[in-house]
């Protein structure tokens, strides 16, 4: 008879915007910190919290986790989208695209948690992720019709999400963003924060409207305006950017956030600022 597997719980991420909510997920996970949880109990467990959370708050969140080697489970918490996509024909990706970034996002996850304290781990990478994202490119070349169709028509969240970040990797970098800059909008977090991680690794090789970098840092989601706050961050250390009163009076409220993706990035940007 074989026994049920068990990993060691953490807390995650939290991507909410009431700081009440968050503070009643951190008193709601504090007790199961570091205890041996299945996938059966922490599903269990969340689906308990979030309909406490709803009729306490009537905040609309759903959950992710991520295991890693070593039996360690990472339970997250997000704003819900809609979990509907645009009517019309939909569009199915081949499987062996699926798997081959499914086994990336498992590297790439583990080398973040590894890298987290460090300066950006988006900035980082190690040899085993290199040489899938040489293949990658390789991957976008010969699929790129069905991957840009895909980004907007997508069978399901999880295509349109592993085609908004492929397109990272596709040579034409401006015809990329544009697309990219599209799929912010769509309803679910897992897109468009893909599309926004995307963002950030073509926005080294072509310039992005500085609107739509501040429309990115008025987003809804906490993950998404994070990365916009890097990007300005980057160019205000680059000095390719100029920032007027009404774009600051933004980054300044940001600086006062609950979220620490949020206020830490922001910070920097008004300190580096003033030094200017």
């Amino acid at each position: 008879m074989s026994s049920v597997q068990k990993y060691k719980f953490h807390r995650g991420d939290f991507f909410v915007e009431d700081k009440k909510v968050g503070e009643r997920l951190d008193k709601d996970l504090k007790k199961y910190a570091g205890q041996q949880l299945s996938i059966e109990e922490v599903c269990q467990l969340s689906e308990n919290i979030l309909s406490e959370i709803k009729k306490d708050f009537k905040a609309n969140l759903d959950f992710t986790f991520t295991v890693y080697k070593g039996g360690n489970l990472y339970l997250e918490f997000f704003i819900a989208g809609n979990k509907k996509i645009q009517k019309g024909k939909t569009i199915t990706i081949p499987q062996e695209i699926i798997d081959a970034w499914n086994k990336y996002h498992q590297i790439r996850m583990a080398h973040f948690y590894k890298e987290t304290n460090k300066n950006g781990y988006w900035h980082t990478k190690n040899p085993q992720m290199a040489k899938m994202e040489d293949n990658f490119q390789k991957i976008v070349t010969k699929n790129f019709e069905t991957i840009s169709n895909a980004v907007f028509s997508g069978e399901t969240a999880q295509m349109r999400q592993i085609s908004a970040y492929l397109l990272n990797w596709y040579d034409n970098k401006k015809a990329a963003m544009k697309i990219l800059l599209k799929a912010l909008r769509d309803p679910e977090h897992i897109v468009h924060n893909e599309a926004a991680r995307a963002i950030i690794g073509i926005s080294k090789k072509v310039k992005i409207p500085k609107k739509d970098i501040f429309n990115l840092l008025s987003h809804p989601n906490t993950s998404c305006r994070g990365k916009a706050l890097a990007i300005v961050l980057a160019l205000v250390k680059e000095g390719k950017i100029k920032i007027d009163n009404n774009e600051l009076k933004k980054i300044s409220v940001l600086a006062k956030s609950y979220q620490p993706n949020n206020y830490k990035l922001a910070k920097l940007i008004l300190r580096k600022l003033k030094k200017l």
